[in-house]
Order: structure tokens, then C-alpha cells, then sequence
């Protein structure tokens, strides 16, 4: 009641135009470097995304897609980021293709995506992180691009069926059970 009172008086004693400004201002502030405006969530194929500093963030996978094809730009703005878990639980996905563009893909980005068994990190990409592909039990190879300097913990750990690492001389840090439950490591 004392909001509405206040936001009552302060229409009835300022100009509509002054109001509008510090609306928009209010909009536009950027309180935290992860907090965006109101109307820069949106969605696109089944992708939640929103806008960081005029980035594109993939923020959840809301679909029922086998194949995912993420853009390199929405809106004209750039793909840099996969959210942490964005993707996680996903059961149906079979196949994505993360574009150049993205630079960070957060922990336990897909995690638990048991049909996924295909997926390419892109050489733009500079850490694998903690449980980014954590019982992803149908993935059976994955190549990490030379850009990779560190595996998380848990990055690959309970992928049942992953006989096929390729890990570059540039990673120079795995994270414990990075591997754990695999057939790559198990036949080590």
C-alpha cells in the first residue's frame, strides 16, 4: 500500500515525461554485471537466451529437438556464452553444434543428456568446466580443441560409452574424476 501511494504522489506531482526518463534509466542501469532488462529474455527455437553488454547468453534448452543448431548471432548480437546447466536433463537431444562465437560454456552445461552423442566444442573455448558433460552416458568421443587449457571436475565422469578422448598438450590441468566411470580411463 505504501508503494502504491507513493508511485500515486509521485505521478500526480511530476511530469510525465520526467517519469518516462527515469523509467528508462531504470530499465537501462545495469545494477550488477549479471543483471540485463526486462525485455532481453526472450526465446528462439526452444532456446532461452538473454543479453549480456550486448552478448547473447544461452540460458536454458526448453525443447523437445533431437538436433540443435545454435546460432552464431541473434538479433545481431553475438552468441558468447552457454549458461551453467542450460542444457542439463535434456534426454531426447542426440546432437549439438555450438558455434565459434562461444567462448564460456558453464558447469553441468549438459549434464545428464543421455541420448547426446554428438557434440563439438568449438576452438574458441578455453576450459572445460565442472560437470559440463557429466553422465552423458551415449557420447562415445569428443576431441578437445587446442584452446583448452583445464578439464573440471566430474567434465566427463559416468559417460558410460566414451572410448574416444583426444585431450591437446595445451590442457595442462584435469580436475579429479574428470574421467571417473568411463571405458577411455578404465582401459588406460
Amino acid at each position: 500500500d505504501n508503494f502504491a501511494c507513493q508511485v500515486e504522489y509521485s505521478a500526480d506531482h511530476y511530469e510525465k515525461e520526467t517519469i518516462e526518463r527515469f523509467v528508462k534509466t531504470f530499465n537501462d542501469y545495469d545494477f550488477t554485471d549479471n543483471v540485463v532488462s526486462a525485455e532481453s529474455f526472450s526465446e528462439i527455437k526452444g532456446l532461452e537466451y538473454r543479453v549480456l553488454n550486448e552478448e547473447i547468453e544461452i540460458s536454458k534448452y526448453d525443447g523437445n529437438e533431437k538436433e540443435i543448431d545454435i546460432p552464431d548471432t541473434i538479433d545481431g548480437k553475438k552468441v558468447t556464452s552457454i549458461r551453467s546447466y542450460a542444457f542439463a536433463d535434456s534426454y531426447d537431444l542426440t546432437s549439438i553444434t555450438i558455434p565459434d562465437s562461444v567462448t564460456s560454456i558453464g558447469q553441468g552445461a549438459f549434464a545428464n543428456c543421455k541420448s547426446l552423442t554428438s557434440i563439438t566444442v568449438p576452438d574458441s573455448v578455453t576450459s572445460i568446466k565442472e560437470g559440463t558433460f557429466n553422465d552423458c552416458e551415449s557420447l562415445t568421443s569428443i576431441t578437445i580443441p587446442d584452446s583448452v587449457t583445464s578439464i573440471g571436475i566430474f567434465a566427463f565422469r559416468d559417460c558410460d560409452n566414451l572410448t574416444s578422448v583426444t585431450i591437446p598438450d595445451s590442457v595442462t590441468s584435469i580436475g579429479s574424476e574428470a574421467f571417473y566411470n568411463t571405458p577411455w580411463l578404465d582401459n588406460k
